[in-house]
């Protein structure tokens, strides 16, 4: 998983309470002391983003987990590593479902050996992403609930309200379906 990617998954957890964080960052310490360590463009392994993530919703809960996901998209989509997607897609025009379409790329860009990702239009305002041959690590719950937020938090930035990302079941391949108004 790219380094600049976990790093703005730290950066996100600022928007939690601060007892909340400090108890999120003493759980991983061990996950997070090796995140920072790095260099914005490393490739580091995907457990540590695990353990973050279950640490997350440890604290907070799934709702919780939820939001710090959608907030950690938001920083990325901010910074060097999905900034250029999000340029392009202004330059395109903005919808949900450009952006979606344009999932497989970025989920490029942010992990390596995490399975393939596709896109599937499925109406004017509903779309799946089927994730073939993700590792096993991905495919725990937990971690799995963190990546709807941020799929929440990419529909949103596609202007898509009341957006809804749910992985159906954890057959092969994952299936993520992805809804708004």
């Amino acid at each position: 998983m790219r380094a600049s990617h976990l790093h703005s998954n730290l950066e996100a957890l600022s928007i939690l309470e601060p007892a909340d964080e400090a108890a999120i960052r003493a759980r991983a310490a061990d996950a997070i002391a090796e995140i920072e360590a790095s260099v914005r463009t490393a490739w580091l392994p995907l457990p540590l983003d695990v353990a973050l993530t279950a640490a997350v919703e440890a604290v907070v809960g799934p709702d919780g987990l939820r939001a710090w996901g959608r907030e950690a998209i938001l920083e990325s989509a901010s910074g060097p590593l999905l900034g250029p997607v999000r340029s392009a897609l202004v330059s395109l025009g903005l919808n949900p479902l450009r952006t979606l379409k344009r999932a497989p790329s970025a989920w490029g860009l942010i992990y390596r050996h995490c399975g393939a990702l596709r896109f599937e239009a499925r109406g004017e305002r509903e779309a799946a992403l089927l994730l073939d041959d993700a590792p096993p690590a991905m495919r725990d719950p937990t971690y799995l609930r963190g990546i709807e937020g941020a799929f929440e938090a990419a529909i949103a930035i596609g202007g898509g309200e009341e957006a809804r990302a749910r992985f159906e079941g954890l057959g092969e391949p994952l299936e993520l379906v992805c809804t708004w108004r």
